[in-house]
């Protein structure tokens, strides 16, 4: 839940909102699917509530003053699980997390709904306690309120299964939109314009809305937000702007979007595989490619060598031609499948490679290739510009995942028959483990030595698909496609 814009109206907000409340799901109710559509209240919900939106396990209702948020979660692991009642021995409904939140707009004229863009509905309720006749109501792609405030339309809409918002501003106007936001402990605008929002589960940094005018051109406007209360913000506007043709301002909107492909036209192969962010909002990418990228002078390695070369592709915040693109591999095939970016743009690989060339910097774990008749992994640290390799060392077993944290110390979860020497047994007593067994090790800043290993034993094979340090460092590991262990 990471590109955030102002819509903190959509999924953006899945695991932070507040306050939270535990439920029990009635039995047959599916919160995994929702119409993504806007729909009238005709009865199936509660009064007041005139307008309803659904996508997955995210809800909002429309009132005639507010809009509430609500987002089910399901890993309910902030309280304890429901006890069993002995009169029905059969088990409870799962337990869900239900976080609520609520907009409200400051001075605002009463809500004037308009719905646009009708939808046909095969989705009906049925009043029980009533005649039992199944409704079906009536569903729309769009929802504006209309004067929200004087010459300011606020249009909502579903983007891609998320709810996005404009704030239309006819010519003329004197827009002066004022919202609050409950359900955080607290809230700020940084210096650098952002919003910020605190609860007990964590903080949400929301970015400066997008706003233009609507002169043909797109012409920008430095709308910012300003705090006004406790919980309440402004949209503030440049006091040079007069409003001639009209603006948006659009808090939730692509930065940007582009092909991705190099100057070879015949037997072009790229695939990617892992993006990151840095604190800059640069881009990097990391996959494979038997395509030919220009290169910048100053960069590692320009030349793809080998029938396939794993790469890492530097994009500016705003798009455009890449900052750098670097060819990582030898002679034979490379595929970098992961990678970690720390705040200053540096960045860690890893992958697999069956070069018996691949680049190996002196002095690190593996300085030699652990075989010579299969894939290995790698780990390779890259500088922030581009120009050269921190450290690059050989890695025994496969691995395609990787985190870093703010020491430049690298995990990952090589998994294969015992690759390296356990450092601590996690396992419960007695555990035997069978097949490939996973690593997790975390080797010290320069890729010389392994600091810690533990290994996940099982009756079969271990794979680990994720894994991520948190603040405390702790690591989280994704074990097959379910289970998720926190060490």
């Amino acid at each position: 839940m990471h590109t955030a814009r102002f819509l903190f109206l959509t999924c953006i907000f899945l695991a932070w909102s507040a306050p939270l409340m535990a439920f029990d799901l009635p039995k047959n109710q599916n919160l995994e699917t929702g119409s993504q559509a806007f729909m009238k209240n005709q009865g199936q919900w509660e009064d007041g509530c005139l307008y309803h939106f659904r996508s997955g396990l995210f809800q909002a209702s429309f009132y005639s003053d507010r809009i509430v948020f609500t987002v089910a979660n399901p890993k309910d692991k902030f309280a304890a699980p429901p006890k069993p009642n002995p009169e029905h021995p059969e088990p409870p409904n799962p337990r869900f997390m239900l976080q609520v939140w609520e907009i409200s707009y400051q001075n605002a004229l009463p809500f004037q709904f308009e719905v646009q863009a009708p939808l046909e509905n095969k989705i009906g309720y049925a009043k029980i306690h009533k005649n039992g006749k199944i409704v079906y109501p009536e569903q729309f792609e769009n929802l504006r309120i209309k004067n929200l405030y004087e010459g300011v339309d606020a249009v909502f809409s579903n983007y891609n299964g998320v709810l996005k918002i404009d704030y239309i501003i006819k010519p003329g106007s004197k827009p002066n939109i004022v919202f609050t936001v409950n359900g955080f402990t607290e809230t700020r605008v940084d210096e650098r314009g952002n919003i910020v929002l605190k609860s007990e589960f964590g903080q949400l940094v929301d970015s400066i809305p997008y706003s233009y005018e609507q002169n043909g051109t797109r012409t920008p406007i430095d709308v910012r937000y300003a705090q006004t209360g406790k919980h309440t913000f402004a949209l503030q506007f440049p006091e040079d702007f007069n409003n001639e043709n009209g603006a948006v301002v659009d808090p939730f909107y692509l930065d940007y979007s582009t092909y991705f492909y190099g100057n070879n036209l015949t037997n072009i192969l790229t695939y990617i595989y892992d993006v990151n962010v840095d604190a800059n909002n640069n881009s990097y990418i990391t996959g494979l490619t038997t395509d030919k990228y220009p290169g910048k002078p100053g960069t590692y390695d320009t030349t793809l060598a080998g029938s396939y070369d794993a790469y890492l592709c530097k994009m500016p915040s705003g798009g455009g031609k890449p900052d750098y693109f670097i060819y990582l591999g030898g002679t034979s095939t490379d595929y970098g499948y992961a990678m970690a970016t720390i705040d200053n743009g540096d960045n860690y690989l890893t992958g697999y490679t069956s070069s018996v060339d691949y680049p190996i910097t002196s002095g690190v774990l593996e300085p030699t290739r652990p075989n010579t008749t299969s894939y290995v992994s790698y780990v390779t640290g890259i500088k922030s510009d581009g120009s050269a390799l921190i450290y690059s060392t050989y890695l025994k077993g496969y691995c395609w995942v990787i985190d870093v944290n703010s020491q430049g110390q690298v995990y990952v979860a090589p998994y294969g028959n015992n690759p390296y020497t356990v450092t601590k047994d996690i396992n419960p007593p007695g555990q035997v483990g069978g097949g490939f067994e996973a690593n997790i090790i975390r080797l010290n800043s320069t890729g010389s030595a392994i600091l810690n290993c533990v290994e996940l034993k099982g009756f079969g094979s271990e794979y680990l698909y994720a894994l991520t340090i948190d603040k405390k460092t702790r690591f989280m590991l994704q074990v097959g496609p379910a289970a998720t262990i926190y060490l």
